[in-house]
């Protein structure tokens, strides 16, 4: 015989259900920042001229290759499928493209990885050490893209610095915050101050 300890009051189940609730609140916060850090990525990884990547077929090295620079025209002459089209695309969408060409009629199972070399630069202008553009390197911020083109000059104005985003070329951002992010393509000016 089984005997039950019925010892499961209300309290202990209003209790069990909070933390519950609690639990679920904070895996969904959880997910979000992540959905969100995610986006951001993904946005930083869509490709345009400039950029420089590999495509690897494994088995495959006749049509693997390494450090492709992406034509003005956002395309790359590819071996035995021609031109591809890779501007504003991700990484994963042009293996599964690959993918897609090879199987029709070149190999029955190809496995293909593309990956980001590098970047294309970012732009820093104006009253700055050195202006010019400079490599793009994950993390960056507009106070380390200042540092990177060789800092501030004494003529550097604080109030007149604006970012031009390459998400939105047609409007120019004025900076407030030295510590935001600065993505591939980005330019970044520095006015002159009046005194």
């Amino acid at each position: 015989m089984i005997v039950v300890n019925n010892r499961f009051s209300k309290k202990n189940y209003i209790i069990l259900v909070n933390r519950t609730f609690r639990i679920s609140i904070l895996l969904l916060v959880f997910q979000l920042l992540v959905m969100f850090s995610f986006s951001a990525a993904a946005e930083k990884n869509r490709l345009a001229p400039g950029d420089k990547i590999s495509i690897t077929v494994y088995g495959e090295s006749d049509l693997s290759i390494n450090n492709i620079r992406i034509s003005e025209s956002g395309t790359i002459s590819y071996p035995l499928i021609g031109s591809l089209s890779l501007l504003g695309k991700l990484p994963i969408e042009i293996e599964r493209e690959i993918v897609s060409k090879l199987k029709n009629g070149f190999l029955k199972r190809p496995r293909v990885s593309v990956a980001i070399q590098q970047y294309r630069p970012f732009f820093v202008n104006g009253q700055v050490g050195s202006p010019g553009a400079f490599p793009y390197v994950d993390g960056l911020t507009i106070r380390k893209a200042f540092a990177i083109a060789g800092g501030l000059t004494d003529k550097a104005s604080n109030n007149k610095i604006f970012i031009i985003k390459e998400s939105n070329r047609t409007e120019e951002i004025q900076v407030k915050d030295w510590n935001d992010e600065m993505q591939p393509g980005d330019i970044l000016t520095v006015g002159e101050s009046l005194f």
